[in-house]
């Protein structure tokens, strides 16, 4: 995580949303991501000191796990004055491990492509296809906004080129600094000449319709993405 106070701020802005009346008596969960440790601690104790929750659950992996998150410890690294159930459970994960011991020494990169392969892999109509035999969607460019990670200044041909070929998460953009994220596409092929950009995506149609920004992190694709497939890519075929 490379943005801690926009995180802070979309989880803030999320369990305000919840207080509304619709959805005042409905519980909000927030998943705090593992955050146990060095800098990861600081942001769980900020991130607890600013929702203010009424419980919270902490899972432990080992009844020798060294982390305490009771009230009076937020309390003094916070200057907060919480109060808050606070629930112990031991996972039973370690159970699933020991039955394929191989899995939590898989290297962190190869775990993000799985995830990634995955998520894309929802495109697939059966499993005899390529993810290269995908028949597109196609966007114009004028109706989107081009967001590249920690880079500001590019032009509209710099930033397709940039985007080209790369996993791009897939955004709906409001008047404020945060946008809603509805998934994740690849982007083709772009077609300078009309403007028209190429992604493959398990977004449906009609939530798509409403994306107007791309923003592009650091998300990769498997090289077997590129290499797989048909040697006559269906770029000229178009779902509208």
């Amino acid at each position: 995580m490379t943005n801690v106070p926009l995180y802070n701020e979309i989880v803030k802005k999320i369990v305000n949303d919840t207080k509304t009346n619709d959805l005042q008596q409905i519980p909000c969960f927030i998943n705090t991501m593992g955050f146990v440790e060095g800098a990861g601690l600081k942001i769980l104790h900020n991130l607890i000191s600013k929702t203010k929750p009424s419980d919270i659950v902490q899972i432990k992996f080992n009844d020798n796990q060294d982390l305490n998150l009771h009230s009076e410890i937020i309390n003094d690294s916070t200057r907060s004055s919480l109060s808050y159930n606070l629930w112990y459970f031991t996972s039973t994960v370690k159970n699933k491990f020991a039955k394929a011991p191989y899995l939590p020494n898989i290297d962190k990169r190869i775990r993000q492509q799985l995830v990634t392969a995955s998520y894309f892999s929802k495109c697939l109509e059966s499993t005899d296809i390529y993810f290269n035999d995908i028949v597109p969607y196609r966007i114009n460019i004028r109706d989107i906004n081009v967001q590249i990670k920690d880079i500001d200044e590019l032009t509209q041909d710099e930033s397709l080129d940039i985007i080209n070929a790369n996993v791009i998460a897939l955004c709906v953009a409001n008047h404020t600094n945060l946008c809603e994220c509805v998934g994740f596409g690849v982007v083709r092929i772009v077609n300078k000449s009309t403007g028209d950009i190429y992604i493959t995506t398990p977004v449906t149609p009609d939530i798509l319709r409403h994306v107007n920004q791309f923003r592009l992190g650091n998300v990769n694709l498997p090289y077997t993405f590129y290499t797989e497939g048909t040697q006559n890519p269906k770029y000229v075929c178009i779902k509208q």
